[in-house]
């Protein structure tokens, strides 16, 4: 599989580590599908953390080898990067360890 490109106010993150959540659980079980469709095999994850490998012509708060944490929109966290958006949840690591799972 190819890497993504970034655009805009886009962030390509390397990832470091993904937390496993109970939403990715019962997805990959299949029981949420009453409201949620996702075809599987399907990429889990919606949170990991990572550095900073590309952005977008239009970010203005981080820098290629920034060390962030992101909290996804869709899953997709367990591959090897992610695209995220500037001004999404993303925080460096060190503000991670305020994170709980709501």
């Amino acid at each position: 599989m190819s890497t993504p490109v970034v655009s805009g106010k886009q962030l390509l993150i390397a990832v470091q580590a993904a937390g496993v959540n109970p939403i990715d659980c019962k997805i990959r079980a299949g029981s949420v599908n009453t409201f949620l469709k996702y075809d599987l095999p399907h990429v889990l994850g919606f949170d990991c953390s990572g550095i900073i490998v590309a952005i977008g012509d239009g970010v203005t708060k981080h820098k290629p080898g920034d060390k962030v944490f992101a909290r996804l929109r869709m899953p997709g966290a367990f591959a090897e990067y992610v695209v995220c958006h500037e001004d999404g949840r993303n925080s460096e690591y060190i503000q991670c360890f305020s994170y709980v799972l709501l």
